[in-house]
């Protein structure tokens, strides 16, 4: 966990480390996977009202702590590739299973590509599956 640069971007941004933004931090690293904001909400219950999550979690928009994921018309919360390594989802329709990948490097050449050919500056991307998985087949 990139903790320096947690900090960093607080003070770039002249905000306090307060124990709820350490919390929604440290719960989203350790969950490996997004979370909708009522997740969030019910993990946080007890430490921190509604509220406070909703706020913390717009800020950390802002400011690119975190960032928004569409998963199956759910929007979604997870760390920002500052730290996390820059990924995609598959998402299971039957069972809501989220699985991680990572694109390839002919793909990423691919998507270069596309951009150039529209001169369009990407600053990002997402790509989402949804299907089967697996256990579901």
């Amino acid at each position: 966990m990139n903790l320096e640069q947690y900090y960093s971007i607080l003070a770039e941004n002249y905000l306090s480390d307060t124990r709820s933004r350490k919390l929604i931090f440290d719960v989203l690293h350790e969950l490996h996977r997004p979370v909708t904001l009522p997740e969030l909400v019910k993990i946080t219950s007890g430490e921190m009202d509604k509220t406070t999550v909703y706020r913390s979690v717009d800020l950390f928009c802002e400011v690119g702590i975190t960032k928004r994921v569409s998963l199956s018309s759910k929007e979604s919360i997870e760390l920002s590739d500052l730290f996390k390594e820059h990924h995609h989802h598959m998402v299971c329709i039957n069972c809501k299973k989220v699985i991680k990948f990572k694109e390839s490097k002919g793909l990423n050449l691919e998507l270069e590509k596309l951009l150039k050919k529209h001169k369009f500056k990407g600053l990002s991307h997402s790509i989402e599956f949804s299907g089967h998985c697996k256990n579901c087949r």
